[in-house]
Order: structure tokens, then sequence, then C-alpha cells
């Protein structure tokens, strides 16, 4: 449901505009909305071995390191798509998103060697806060240069 949400909200800009709904950028752009949504969603229901409880997470369903991949994948998901998006706009941007890719990478090596230390869910989250303060500087640049919008 929430990847029909975000098409949905990215239509009105469209309609607005006068842009086509349905394109490539469009889908690539719905997808990079969806996807850090997606990991958080499935990041917040891992859970160290002692902690698990009676509540169904994926990490009971799939087992610890299973559970953490499928994060990375979505994210690796997210990664590429936004890439593509942002790739013509900023190449300093892509490189950037990569580092905080690699980070999210090496917090889910930690935690899967000892998921104790801390709560898988704040990994998604930080990633998520990290990836839009990227954004949001890159657009931030490109406005002050007279290319944004």
């Amino acid at each position: 449901m929430q990847f029909i949400l975000v098409f949905y909200i990215i239509s009105f800009t469209c309609i607005a505009y006068h842009l086509p709904v349905f394109t490539w950028t469009t889908i690539l752009i719905a997808s990079s909305l969806y996807f850090p949504a997606l990991a958080w969603e499935i990041s917040r229901k891992i859970k160290a071995p002692q902690d698990e409880n009676q509540y169904t997470t994926y990490s009971k369903i799939l087992g610890n390191k299973p559970a953490v991949i499928t994060v990375l994948v979505v994210l690796l998901a997210q990664l590429v798509s936004l890439g593509i998006v942002v790739y013509p706009l900023s190449t300093v941007a892509v490189g950037l998103l990569a580092l905080v890719y690699v980070g999210v990478v090496w917090a889910s090596l930690v935690y899967m060697s000892n998921p104790v230390r801390f709560s898988y869910g704040k990994v998604a989250r930080i990633y998520i806060y990290l990836v839009q303060a990227v954004l949001i500087a890159t657009e931030i640049l490109l406005i002050v240069r007279g290319q944004g919008q």
C-alpha cells in the first residue's frame, strides 16, 4: 500500500505541471521513497535472539542475519533507484549516498556479529536521516547555483 500511496502523491505534482504520471522517472522516484519505509518497517521488527518474545518479528521468521540482509538488499535497491535519479544532478551526492550505504553495511555487520550492542531499528532510521540530509543539501546547493527547482 505504501508504494501506491507514494505514487498517488507524486501524481499530484505531475498533474499540476502537466507531466505524464507513469514514466520511468516517476517509478524510480516512487521506489526511492518507498524502499526506506520498507527497510525501516523490517528493521524495527528485528530483535536480538535473547530479546525475542511472543511477538512475531522478521528475525524470528527469517533468522537474525537473513532479516538484516533483507534490509540491506532493500536499501541497496533504494540506493540504485535514487542514484539513477540523482546522478544527472550531482555525482558528488551519489558518492555521498554510496558512502552512507557503506556505513549502514558496516553497522549491519557489527550488529550481526553482536546483536546485543544496539537495536537494529536505529540503523535504518539513521540511514534514512542521513540520506535525507544529503538530498536536502544537494537541493539547497542546486538552488544556490541557480540549477534547482
